[in-house]
């Protein structure tokens, strides 16, 4: 297939061209990207592709929350570029034939819910008003609207706090929203090849973290069309002091 990646470059779009090209695909990105927000240019950037992968960016460039106009200035193109390059990117999609966009989402949408939830997809989402979680809520907000429009276009992926296994510190504090690099590109190209989605069946949303005793998510994605189990579960990093049987929503 040909395949556009639009959006961050980082660890998961890089391995994911690796992969997706040492698998005979034909690539466009991440390397040279893309500026979503450019609606032409991202027209261009889609044309003649078979698929895309659209991946989030909310990345900071300040650490500072008090850091005045140049914070304000960051928030801003953070929320624009997750809710007019979300669009412009399903626009190129829809306008280009495109059968199906690959929408890369966090599962810290769900930031409002407390530690006693276990949570699936069929719950609201509940962000926090920072920034980078609206973002993440706009975005998924405008994939709605155009999978209502056009049924099966478009496949979200809820992904987890992502994470190198072979490189994290054995002493690295154990997070139970863990999500292996490996994994998170093995469900992206698997999700490539998807046709039809479970409930609901007009939008593809999954939820993906480490299949641990601790996990909060009811993982959908693990049967039915998707089918997809993650493979690392980071048990090295496990708290000592819970038995690794015991399904518990706290660590």
């Amino acid at each position: 297939m040909k395949i556009a990646i639009t959006g961050a470059v980082g660890p998961l779009g890089l391995r994911l061209a690796e992969e997706l090209t040492a698998a005979g695909h034909e690539l466009r990105g991440p390397e040279a990207g893309v500026d979503v927000l450019d609606a032409d240019a991202v027209t261009a950037w889609c044309h003649g592709m078979d698929r895309i992968v659209h991946l989030p960016d909310v990345a900071r460039s300040r650490q500072n929350p008090d850091a005045g106009a140049a914070a304000q200035a960051d928030d801003s193109r953070l929320l624009d570029t997750a809710l007019k390059g979300t669009w412009n990117v399903l626009c190129a999609a829809r306008d280009a034939g495109i059968a199906q966009v690959v929408q890369v989402s966090d599962v810290g949408i769900y930031a409002g819910y407390d530690d006693e939830h276990i949570l699936s997809e069929d719950m609201v989402a509940l962000p926090d008003t920072s920034a980078e979680q609206q973002a993440i809520h706009l975005a998924e907000g405008v994939a709605h609207e155009f999978a209502r429009e056009r049924p099966g276009s478009v496949l979200t992926l809820r992904l987890g706090r992502l994470v190198d296994a072979v490189t994290l510190p054995g002493d690295a504090a154990f997070d139970r929203d863990w999500l292996d690099l490996t994994d998170a590109t093995a469900a992206i190209r698997r999700g490539l090849d998807l046709e039809t989605y479970d409930h609901p069946s007009h939008w593809g949303l999954y939820n993906l973290v480490a299949d641990t005793p601790f996990c909060r998510f009811a993982l959908r994605i693990r049967h039915g069309r998707f089918a997809f189990s993650p493979t690392v579960d980071f048990r090295a990093w496990w708290p000592e002091q819970q038995e690794a049987g015991t399904r518990k929503v706290r660590p």
